[in-house]
């Protein structure tokens, strides 16, 4: 025989009690969805996150490796301006169908508009050199860099969503004759000077500056900033006020 509850003599629920289960149930699966949500939004977050930090990582890497290969006889035809830089190096082609071996290559890294988005694109120029380079022209004489022949050009976009490509020259003038510069107690050691441009035949600093300034959401301020510092460890140009005269030269606080 069939038993009943005393409370229940036909064994069911009141509707009392299913809306009460209803709305205990409705209360959990909100507080489950939001948890997952959420869960799910800083997942998407971070992983935007990490992604611009490794846009910004691997473009870096790959300006200052190449910037390392400077060839020391063509210092005189480095040349830059605050966001963009432009010289000749021993390196290999970024396009692979060109070959993996290093060749001469005029390398430009500069800017243009972001048509698909907010802010610009860092591309990155290359063009094979076809014919000897022109030597450091006398003081005093134009530099002719018309008779440097170059192979097809191509373009290549590095990183989108630039706020900003900074770049900084920096010099180290000689100390003055006759001063030691061995004793950690002296002020000998000259400031740094930097350039926000570097003209074509004022040679090669002794290093760079370079901020990568990038769109990230997540941010309290909706960009993040990342930077490298550059020492040329080959050959570089002495400082030579008469040829940087028109950089507006600034003096920093330490040495190269």
């Amino acid at each position: 025989m069939r038993s009943h509850s005393p409370l229940h003599p036909n064994g069911g629920f009141t509707l009392a009690e299913l809306i009460v289960a209803s709305a205990v149930l409705a209360l959990v699966m909100g507080g489950v969805y939001t948890g997952f949500s959420a869960s799910v939004r800083t997942w998407r977050i971070g992983e935007a996150d990490l992604a611009v930090y490794q846009d910004a990582r691997l473009t870096l890497g790959i300006v200052a490796r190449e910037l390392q290969c400077v060839l020391p006889q063509t210092a005189h035809l480095f040349e830059g301006e605050d966001d963009e830089i432009q010289f000749y190096a021993l390196t290999a082609p970024m396009n692979l169908e060109d070959g993996s071996d290093p060749r001469i290559l005029r390398i430009r890294y500069r800017l243009k508009p972001d048509p698909n988005g907010r802010g610009s694109v860092l591309l990155r120029e290359e063009a094979p050199i076809e014919s000897p380079l022109p030597p450091p022209p006398v003081k005093g004489q134009e530099l002719d860099t018309s008779i440097i022949e170059e192979g097809r050009e191509q373009s290549f976009e590095l990183v989108a969503g630039v706020e900003a490509f900074d770049v900084e020259y920096l010099w180290a003038p000689s100390p003055e004759p006759g001063v030691s510069t061995m004793s950690p107690f002296s002020l000998a050691q000259p400031p740094v000077i930097t350039m926000t441009e570097n003209p074509i035949r004022s040679g090669l600093p002794q290093g760079l500056n370079i901020r990568l300034a990038l769109y990230e959401p997540s941010a309290e301020a909706g960009v993040t900033s990342y930077s490298t510092h550059l020492v040329f460890r080959g050959p570089t140009t002495p400082y030579d006020e008469g040829e940087s005269e028109a950089t507006s030269p600034t003096l920093g606080a330490g040495g190269v």
